[in-house]
């Protein structure tokens, strides 16, 4: 009895793993599904409300709020502090801090940290266009991710219960 018992508590513990190995690829699906919305946010502010860049990262921070809010909360009131920082010296430092305690991808981090060099242009038309090629480049880290999503799935799936099994063969 308490050998089958062992045995489903290794095969569940194993299975669990996979589960935990899975759920933290959707959490980066998500993530990157977040950051395509708000740069749609960023196009909406400046396109429709005629916002700065600065005012707009107020507007999404108040939005969306969470963590990515509070950073975005944190930009607005360096950006307001007036200290001569600069937009693209505040964005950076803000979100390396998220980045490293998120532990993000280091193409999340570089794609995060792009979008800082959007900065300097008034033009509002080459401000969206800029912007609108970085949503490109999350869409592409995206579908990346998805592709070989099914496949990563069934190879999880199974090295998860066959580490069960053998961990069984080992300890009976």
């Amino acid at each position: 009895m308490q050998k089958l018992l062992g045995v489903v508590f290794v095969i569940t513990g194993s299975i669990g793993m996979g589960y935990f190995y899975l759920e933290k690829e959707k959490q980066k699906i998500n993530f990157i599904e977040m950051w395509d919305n708000v740069l749609s946010m960023f196009i909406n502010e400046i396109v429709y409300k005629k916002q700065s860049l600065v005012f707009a990262v107020y507007e999404i921070g108040q939005k969306i709020g969470g963590r990515e809010g509070e950073c975005f909360s944190q930009i607005y009131s360096r950006m307001m502090n007036q200290k001569c920082e600069g937009f693209s010296n505040i964005w950076k430092d803000e979100w390396n801090t998220y980045c490293n305690k998120k532990k993000s991808s280091q193409k999340e981090k570089l794609l995060i940290e792009e979008f800082a060099n959007v900065t300097g242009y008034d033009d509002e038309e080459i401000l969206v266009k800029i912007i609108e090629e970085q949503q490109k480049k999350w869409r592409n880290l995206r579908e990346e991710i998805v592709e070989g999503q099914q496949e990563r799935k069934k190879i999880v799936w199974t090295l998860s219960i066959c580490f069960g099994l053998m961990l069984i063969l080992i300890l009976l």
